[in-house]
């Protein structure tokens, strides 16, 4: 989420808010959209396919969306729809998937 109101965002916003005049997306909105894409990241530093599934309105927007990676592949879904499109998804990558192979033991 965004990070909770404090003196030192505020004065960054006040700052920047002169300079670039969105001192709020510098602020707050910028640090919590890179927080979603560090999160997203551990997905794909996997290796094989992956999704990630952002469960929020505000995503859609372009105000939020400008903040994200322009490679994403993102696709607005409502909520009764999520499994057929994560059943598509698996579908269309089960060649890049492999389920981990089972240990054998050897004596």
């Amino acid at each position: 989420g965004l990070p909770p109101r404090s003196l030192e965002r505020d004065l960054i916003a006040a700052d920047n808010a002169e300079i670039a005049g969105d001192g709020q997306a510098l602020a707050y909105l910028q640090p919590a959209m890179t927080r979603v894409a560090q999160a997203v990241g551990r997905v794909a530093r996997g290796g094989a396919a992956g999704t990630a599934i952002l469960v929020d309105p505000r995503f859609a927007s372009r105000r939020y969306q400008a903040h994200l990676p322009s490679h994403w592949h993102l696709q607005r879904t409502r909520a009764a729809d999520v499994g057929a499109q994560l059943s598509a998804f698996w579908q269309a990558h089960r060649h890049e998937c492999s389920p981990p192979s089972p240990a054998i033991e050897r004596s």
